[in-house]
């Protein structure tokens, strides 16, 4: 019987299907990650950086530097770590904001100065009074012992979701059922001037939930998401052009952080686990897809309170969502034939991620880290990074009803590791075999008979897997 090749290694697939082809699946894993052509590898390690300052909230990215919102009119930017800068933000005077900053919801970018780059634009919620505030951190930042006068005057109580498209700054507007804009080219300060600002009375085309939840770009469009349904606006400078497209109604998301753009479609978590939005080829219109089938049952089990954070990495190619202190991965590789998930187990909660000069930046804390491929151990931690998976079933195609022995394992892997066949859902313990670490392939014997075989792999540290051959026989009906 010709042995299997298992290479090209497809991540997890936790349905509980049954399938007579025989692919390179992940039953379990925990702490991997999928590279290009399917290689398995340790998931990068969390290197810690420096602590930032307590007053400090946020982490986000612009102009080249790290950024954090801090109370105006603290002395804070001189113990800034080095790369990284503090935005102050308050209402002039004398109004302390110290002890009533919640969270930083949103950070956008726009505009720029000739020495420090894109002027920032940030939407927090207040911890005093739950209320929510836009701020316009200009370029250069001021002297920090001043009460920087950064806050934004909104003619209607804004609401969570905002984004920028076609120079302009779009915020929803619950109380009123609308989404407000205004131009970005000279500052968003002004919300009122016709032909330059306005709103769309976006809720009276909903059927569904009312609370805008979310705001991303799908196509150069504006994505407006509710729980359960998510709108399709074209933005233009001019006012006269702005439209409604498309609604879809459906599977929305009420977890505003886990909407991400990736090479033009949207991404984020819904009711029914990891969706996309992308476009139909025949019609050009939105769709849903449901990119997350393969791992339903993990996400399944997010809370409906959780706040799950989202970037793509582009260096990295991977779509990261961190929920607590897991992070599923999504690699998603030009030349694979599918994208691939995992999950890793993190030392920390993920408060916040951005990701700078293709570093992927985490903060937990008062504490900064970075991921870092060349280290297999945490900072801070007593032992390497522990990583397994287990393969779904094999049947060996034609074989898949008769009864087959196991007789050797050889995998191509960089790290010592304790192989341990499974055999029609039995872990076979005593015929675990331990192989050394080797660039090159090494030959174990296995042992363990069965019409359904599987295959797990246990070990700690830096590790890169290129392909696992196993070898069995029929060995009755």
């Amino acid at each position: 019987m010709k042995p299997l090749l298992l290479r090209g290694c497809e991540g997890l697939d936790t349905r509980l299907t049954w399938d007579v082809r025989d692919y390179f699946a992940f039953n379990a894993s925990n702490n991997v990650q999928i590279l290009p052509g399917g290689a398995i590898s340790c998931r990068p390690a969390l290197i810690l950086d420096n602590a930032l300052s307590a007053s400090s909230f946020g982490l986000y990215d612009r102009g080249g530097f790290l950024r954090c919102v801090v109370p105006s009119g603290l002395s804070l930017q001189l113990t800034a770590p080095t790369g990284v800068i503090y935005d102050p933000i308050g209402q002039g005077g004398s109004f302390d904001y110290t002890g009533k900053i919640g969270s930083v919801l949103v950070a956008e970018t726009f505009g720029t100065s000739p020495v420090f780059g894109p002027h920032g634009y940030v939407s927090i919620r207040r911890s005093d009074d739950n209320l929510i505030e836009h701020h316009w951190v200009q370029e250069p930042p001021p002297n920090a012992a001043s009460f920087t006068n950064t806050f934004v005057s909104l003619p209607f109580t804004p609401g969570r979701a905002m984004t920028k498209v076609a120079d302009k700054i779009v915020a929803s507007n619950p109380s009123q059922g609308r989404f407000n804009y205004c131009s970005t080219l000279s500052g968003p300060a002004d919300w009122t001037t016709p032909g330059d600002a306005g709103f769309e009375a976006a809720l009276q085309f909903v059927s569904g939930s009312r609370e805008m939840v979310a705001m991303s770009i799908h196509r150069g469009l504006l994505a407006v998401f509710y729980e359960d349904a998510v709108q399709l606006w074209q933005m233009d400078q001019d006012p006269e052009n702005i439209a409604l497209l498309q609604v879809l109604n459906g599977p929305g998301t009420a977890f505003p952080n886990s909407v991400s753009n990736i090479a033009g479609d949207t991404h984020f978590l819904g009711p029914a686990g990891f969706s996309n939005l992308t476009t139909a080829t025949v019609t050009a219109e939105a769709t849903y897809g449901s990119i997350g089938d393969p791992i339903r049952t993990l996400t399944d089990l997010i809370a409906s309170g959780a706040n799950p954070i989202s970037i793509w990495s582009q260096r990295r190619s991977q779509w990261l969502i961190a929920v607590g202190t897991t992070i599923y991965c999504r690699s998603i590789y030009p030349l694979s034939k599918e994208a691939a998930w995992t999950t890793w187990a993190m030392p920390v909660t993920v408060d916040y991620m951005t990701e700078l000069n293709g570093m992927v930046y985490i903060r937990s804390g008062n504490n900064y880290y970075h991921l870092d491929d060349t280290i297999g151990r945490d900072s801070g931690a007593s032992a390497d990074i522990a990583w397994s998976w287990e393969s779904r079933q094999f049947g060996w195609g034609n074989s898949i009803a008769q009864l087959k022995a196991l007789k050797e394992i050889v995998p191509q892997c960089s790290a010592r590791a304790t192989w341990t066949p499974i055999v029609d859902g039995r872990i076979l313990t005593s015929a675990a075999v331990t192989i050394p670490g080797s660039a090159s392939p090494i030959r174990a014997f296995l042992t363990g008979s069965g019409r359904r075989i599987a295959i797990s792999c246990v070990g700690n540290g830096l590790m890169r897997t290129d392909g696992v051959l196993l070898g069995a026989e029929v060995c009755g009906i």
